[in-house]
């Protein structure tokens, strides 16, 4: 059963602190394994966008303290991916309240990559394109699976949320 917070079901802290039966885990991908990962929507959104210009977009956009640099392809034992800065050490992003949460730099792209997949599968579907859509949702899936083992799944969830 989930705990009561302040007189609200506190579901969040539930599914986070759920027990872990079949841990995942992350791999760092090499440039060469990078070069060839290919989706539906990666390298190219549909709308001939790169992905990983809407993903640095998006990162400055909830994270002001982040003004570009290198990120890292990462292969989850699940089958996902999802890309993170190589920079600082820790990143502090904004939910949607305007309440700021410091995580670490994988968390944050976690974090990134979970919300342009997550909108992604959307328009896809708006669109009418199931291939993509589908590959979408499955990549998010996989992401929302390790993000609530992940050390900052309680900040990743809230600016998710």
């Amino acid at each position: 059963m989930a705990k009561r917070k302040g007189g609200v079901l506190n579901r969040r802290k539930s599914l986070i602190k759920s027990p872990i039966l079949n841990p995942i885990t992350s791999r760092l991908m090499s440039d060469a394994e990078a070069l060839r990962l290919h989706t539906p929507y990666y390298p190219y959104i549909a709308t001939g966008l790169p992905f990983e210009n809407v993903l640095f977009g998006k990162m400055s956009e909830i994270c002001p303290e982040y003004t570009g640099g290198l990120w890292s392809y990462h292969e989850l034992s699940n089958g996902g991916w999802y890309m993170a800065p190589d920079d600082h050490a820790t990143y502090e992003l904004t939910d949607y309240s305007g309440k700021r949460h410091r995580m670490s730099k994988d968390g944050a792209g976690l974090t990134i990559t979970q919300f342009l997949v997550n909108h992604l599968s959307w328009y896809y579907h708006q669109k009418g394109d199931d291939e993509a859509r589908r590959a979408a949702i499955a990549n998010f899936e996989a992401l929302r699976e390790y993000g609530r083992q992940h050390p900052d799944a309680e900040a990743i969830y809230w600016v998710l949320d």
